[in-house]
């Protein structure tokens, strides 16, 4: 019985025996394959479409209405502080912040001393109140201390007035 064997041969590359395997036939060198140029179209339609979409969410969502800047009303005059000093106001993202300083007129330091800040519209009623104590407590006599109150920002508001009382008590003005 004569049986027909297969053998595999393993061919050890030498200087003079070099096995090169061979290589499937591919795109002409240059070429992208049509696979390749649907991947990088899609990547590249994805990062427009994310750059409008951010645009438009940024213009139409994110953003807040420019407002006209407010006008700060006459604090009454102050029997124990000095008018409030260096105030500035900043309308942001629906927010209004007020900064400024006060000033202790008096020999004794006043304990617990706060500033409310009143956003006023254009008839004269008071549209929202906030209040925040002055960085030093007690402030002291003859003494300086600064003052930062962020609010919601109210669209109607023109102006505003800063005064000043002890906490939840009476008014320092």
């Amino acid at each position: 019985m004569s049986a027909l064997l297969k053998y595999d041969i393993e061919v050890e590359p030498s200087a003079e025996n070099t096995y090169l395997p061979t290589r499937a036939p591919s795109a002409k060198p240059g070429k992208v394959s049509l696979k390749w140029f649907t991947l990088l179209s899609a990547i590249t339609l994805t990062l427009v479409a994310s750059t409008i979409t951010f645009a438009v969410v940024q213009k139409f969502v994110l953003s807040t209405p420019t407002l006209p800047a407010l006008i700060a009303l006459e604090t009454p005059v102050l029997a124990k502080l000095a008018l409030p000093l260096n105030l500035q106001t900043e309308r942001r993202l629906g927010f209004l912040n007020v900064t400024g300083e006060v000033v202790n007129q008096t020999e004794s330091p006043i304990s617990h001393v706060e500033a409310v800040v009143e956003l006023v519209d254009s008839a004269g009623r008071v549209v929202q109140t906030s209040s925040s104590l002055v960085e030093f407590d007690p402030l002291p006599a003859r003494g300086k201390s600064g003052f930062n109150i962020s609010l919601q920002d109210r669209a109607n508001a023109s102006s505003y007035r800063v005064q000043f009382r002890e906490m939840l008590g009476r008014n320092l003005n």
